[in-house]
C-alpha cells in the first residue's frame, strides 16, 4: 500500500477540517482517501464514531447544499495549489521508497515516479493504493 498513515480522531477532524477551510466544500468520494491527504470514510468513522459527511454537515452547515457525490469544478487559482501538493506527496513517497530501493538516491526516475503518481492518484480510490517497487 502506497501510505502508512496512523490516523487517529484527532488527525482525522484536523485534516478533513482543513480541507473544508480550504476548498470551501465537503470532500467528494474520490478525495476521501490518503492518497488525497483525508482519511478514508472507513478510518474516519472508525476514529471519530460519525460518518465523514455528517461530520461536515453538523459543522459546516453553510456547504450542506453540496452534491457529494460529483466533483466538482477546480478554480483556475486552485489548480496551482494542486499541482505543487501532488508534487510534494510524490517527493514524500519517494523519500520513503529509498529504504527499500536504495539505487534511487541519486534521482534517476523521479519523473517517471512523480508520473505514475499523478495517474494513481486520479484512479479510482477503491484500488487500495500502488507499489512503485
Amino acid at each position: 500500500m502506497f501510505h502508512n498513515k496512523k490516523w487517529t480522531r484527532e488527525l482525522c477532524v484536523q485534516r478533513v477540517d482543513e480541507f473544508v477551510r480550504r476548498e470551501q466544500r465537503y470532500p467528494t468520494p474520490q478525495e476521501r482517501t490518503p492518497k488525497c491527504g483525508l482519511p478514508s470514510d472507513t478510518a474516519f468513522r472508525a476514529h471519530t464514531g460519525i460518518s465523514m459527511v455528517k461530520y461536515c454537515r453538523a459543522n459546516y452547515p453553510e456547504f450542506n447544499n453540496m452534491d457529494l457525490e460529483s466533483p466538482p469544478q477546480t478554480p483556475p487559482e486552485r489548480l496551482l495549489w494542486v499541482e505543487e501538493s501532488a508534487l510534494e506527496a510524490a517527493c514524500s513517497q519517494w523519500c520513503v521508497s529509498l529504504a527499500e530501493h536504495p539505487e534511487r538516491a541519486d534521482g534517476q526516475g523521479f519523473a517517471e515516479f512523480v508520473q505514475a503518481f499523478q495517474q494513481q492518484c486520479q484512479a479510482e480510490p477503491q484500488m487500495g493504493g500502488m507499489s512503485m517497487s
